[in-house]
């Protein structure tokens, strides 16, 4: 019904008008009933002399002023009377009224209790541990209402979603860490027992296992800043593509060794960012490629002007993605299998800090497939940050 959907201060203002409307129409249909009844009932009353004085009353006529007392201190006595039940149909009409209005009270705030209800009863249950509980929708009501079950409901979906981010990520915390930590431990143990020799390469080992702590620390305070909206930007304009090939640049040997090419198409594309977090985002991007994707033999890379975003696009030739819902290569320590397991050297955060390095940014960031086989992952920027932004 129309009536259902109509917001509550709507609801409330045509009921309390509705209530006022019956009270005013219980009045006056009552006070014309008793009136006419009134009448009839003082004629039926009046003795047979002074019904006919007043009949020639009202035919104009003038009676005996005998008469005529006599018909006044009739009508008086039968006044009072009348008078006494005018006074009980009054109470009564107001008690029909106050009836009515108790009805609708009642009736509005059962349809306004019952959300109202349904929220506490969730609220309670979540506070007990139980993130699943939602607020149970019944019918349509009103607008805030159902605006209220709506943001109540998705509000807990958002709590159990991040307790059950914060449970999976702290066991692979724990797993990512235990990791070089055990690998550093049973080496330098090693060296302190005199089983492997305390050598330049021997310390190199030890260095690279360093550097992928310091790493993930990094990675995850910049997923903490960016999940509280502190991850500051420097922000200022400069050319994507002179970014992109300094870093490419870099890259070559490191690619080289594992077998792979660069092909570059960097246009020049002017953009308000930070380049050393954009910087992160392309290396982060291309070492994903040559990770995972090293038996395609290439990585591209394109920057482009697309109206007012910049692009940023990488594209390899390996295996591509998984075929189910490409967008979870961007969760924290999601590993597909078996192409992205720990043997090929990630921690499983680089691509959640691409995805919260380019959406500080205003940006996006699409994963998906190329039709000739490989993944590709398109970065899109405004090429202006909007004033007041970090």
């Amino acid at each position: 019904m129309m009536w259902r959907t109509l917001r509550l201060r709507t609801q409330l203002a045509a009921a309390m008008i509705l209530a006022i409307l019956l009270a005013i129409l219980f009045g006056y249909v009552g006070l014309n009933l008793f009136a006419r009844w009134q009448e009839q009932m003082m004629l039926n009353a009046l003795d047979p002399v002074a019904r006919q004085t007043l009949m020639e009353v009202n035919a104009g006529g003038r009676p005996p002023a005998a008469a005529a007392v006599a018909l006044y201190k009739e009508r008086v006595r039968i006044a009072q009377t009348i008078d006494h039940e005018q006074s009980v149909l009054l109470i009564g009409l107001a008690a029909l009224a106050s009836m009515f209005g108790i009805a609708v009270g009642l009736a509005l705030a059962t349809r306004l209790a019952r959300p109202i209800e349904a929220v506490s009863h969730a609220a309670r249950a979540i506070t007990s541990g139980d993130l699943s509980a939602r607020a149970a929708e019944g019918p349509p009501g009103a607008g805030e209402l159902r605006q209220l079950l709506s943001d109540f409901n998705s509000m807990a979906e958002a709590l159990e979603a991040y307790d059950r981010d914060l449970r999976e990520g702290s066991a692979a915390i724990a797993h990512e860490l235990r990791t070089p930590l055990t690998i550093l431990r049973g080496r330098l143990q090693g060296q302190l027992d005199g089983v492997f020799a305390t050598d330049g390469p021997a310390i190199a080992a030890l260095i690279q296992e360093v550097d992928l702590l310091a790493r993930i620390v990094e990675d995850l305070q910049t997923l903490s800043l960016a999940n509280t909206g502190r991850l500051e930007l420097n922000v200022r304009l400069a050319d994507m593509a002179l970014l992109a090939a300094t870093h490419l640049h870099a890259l070559e040997p490191i690619l080289a060794s594992a077998g792979m090419r660069l092909e570059t198409r960097l246009a020049p594309t002017l953009v308000e960012m930070d380049e050393q977090r954009l910087g992160q985002v392309l290396l982060a991007l291309v070492d994903n490629a040559r990770r995972h994707a090293a038996t395609g033999g290439v990585v591209e890379v394109e920057t482009k002007i697309d109206g007012a975003s910049a692009l940023l696009i990488i594209t390899d030739r390996g295996p591509g993605l998984p075929s189910h819902e490409p967008d979870q290569v961007f969760r924290r320590f999601w590993r597909g299998e078996p192409s992205r397991s720990r043997v090929h050297g990630g921690s499983g955060l680089g691509l959640a800090v691409v995805k919260a390095v380019v959406e500080a940014h205003g940006g996006t960031v699409l994963a998906g497939d190329r039709p000739d086989g490989g993944a590709v992952f398109h970065v899109q920027l405004p090429r202006q940050q909007r004033r007041g932004k970090a």
